[in-house]
Order: structure tokens, then sequence, then C-alpha cells
């Protein structure tokens, strides 16, 4: 059984800003979350990796799931994600590591439904995250997004760019009024209308939690008919939302 295939088999387990809905899991999970599209990688991101292979090659009976939050879109990607890779193929950092063995991680990649903000276009897009996917990316989370059919274009133009591997949506009910301009400016990311509106109208923040809710209740509903991996929650510390979600999904 290839790592892939275990990723979708148990739960994966990663830090409480997130929480994916899903009989799913690899052994070991290396989700190098990296919020740019090209970039040069940073040296100092790696004795944090070669703790969690130690940690998965000493304790192999474990979960062991790292998330690196490793910078912009100028310091993420090649040289962290090729390091990882190497690291499955039992090579290390160091010419003095011997018997090191080789790690098993399912690597996780950024992808972005409605550009990342620092491309200059999707298809510049595309390119990058063709070329990590190509050095070795496992699966795909997108960032968060309110609207099914961008998911849908972006699986759809990924496929057609020759990117094969499970696209996993990331999903975050709106749950203040705050978040309505919050979400919009911090992750650029469109809001339709429809839910915007429906925000407006509310005359508090509990009708505005609830507004959110069934609106995520729905999106998640329709990705399912899609045919979705897993859906991939970013929590933020408020897992009470997510759980009602889960519950009225699943």
């Amino acid at each position: 059984m290839n790592k892939i295939t275990r990723f979708f088999q148990f739960i994966v387990l990663i830090p409480a800003a997130s929480f994916i809905a899903s009989p799913v899991f690899c052994q070991h999970s290396l989700n190098v979350k990296d919020l740019g599209a090209k970039g040069d990688g940073r040296q100092d991101d790696y004795p944090a990796i070669q703790k969690a292979v130690d940690s998965a090659i000493h304790n192999p009976g474990s979960a062991t799931s790292v998330y690196f939050p490793i910078g912009t879109y100028r310091i993420s990607h090649p040289i962290l994600l090729q390091q990882v890779v190497n690291m499955n193929n039992g090579k290390y950092l160091h010419d003095d590591v011997v018997g090191g063995g080789q790690a098993d991680f399912c690597i996780g990649v950024a992808g972005y439904p409605e550009k990342h903000f620092e491309a200059p276009n999707m298809q510049t897009d595309f390119k990058y995250l063709k070329q990590k996917v190509d050095m070795g990316a496992d699966f795909i989370v997108t960032q968060m997004f309110f609207d099914v059919p961008k998911y849908k274009e972006f699986v759809n133009n990924c496929r057609a760019n020759g990117i094969n591997v499970p696209i996993i949506p990331g999903l975050k009910p709106i749950t203040t009024s705050k978040q309505l301009v919050a979400l919009s400016k911090i992750f650029h990311i469109d809001i339709p209308v429809e839910l915007s509106d429906a925000i407006l109208a509310c005359s508090n923040e509990k009708d505005v939690k609830e507004v959110g809710i069934q609106w995520m209740i729905q999106q998640c509903k329709e990705l399912i008919d899609f045919g979705v991996p897993v859906l991939h929650f970013y929590t933020m510390g408020n897992p009470e939302p997510t759980k009602r979600i889960a519950q009225a999904v699943f």
C-alpha cells in the first residue's frame, strides 16, 4: 500500500488551526504548507524537518505530522520540498548520517483557486504548482474559498495542466461580521454576493454565525457531490462551528 493511499485511510493529525473531516491518514504526514508559488527555500526550516524525520524513524508506530508556515512568495518551496523528497529516498543533508533510513512522508503543498496574491496571473500559479507536484508533492490543500464553482474550475485547470494529485478543498465558515472584511483582506479571496448580503442583513452576531455555518454545510455537500477526496477545515482555534458542520454533512 503506497503512502498516498494510506493518507486517505486515517485521520490526519495537524495543529489546532486546522481539521480534516474524513476517515483518512498516512502514518507520517509532512504538510509543507508553503505560502507562495516560487521561492528559494530557507535553511532554518531544516532542523525542524530533520527532528520530525528522526521521530518518524525511531517511533514507527506513531503518527507524526509537521506543519511549516514557512514564508511568502519568495521564501517557500523548492529547496525545502526537495529536501523532504530526498529524505524519503534516504538522502540527508549531512554526509556523516549513516543508516538514517528512508522517511515515509506524504507531502502536501498549497494551491490557490483564486490565485496567490503575489502571482502575476493564474497560469504562473499553475506553472509553479505543477513544479511542486513534479518534485514529489503527493496532494494539494487549497486556500479557503466560498464559491464552489471556483474550486471546480481550479481542479479542472489543474488537470488540464497535468496536475493529477488529490486536491483537498480548504474551508472555513464565516462566524463573525468582521470576517466579511478581514478574510478578504488577509487571504485575498472573494465572498459571494449572496453570502455577503445575507451576513449584512443580520441584526446580531449569533445570526451571522448561523448564516456562515449553513452556507458552509451546503458548500460541503456540493463539494462531496463533486467528488472531493476529503474536506479540510481551517478552524482557527474555534472548532465548535466545524463540529456542527461535520455533524450535518456526515
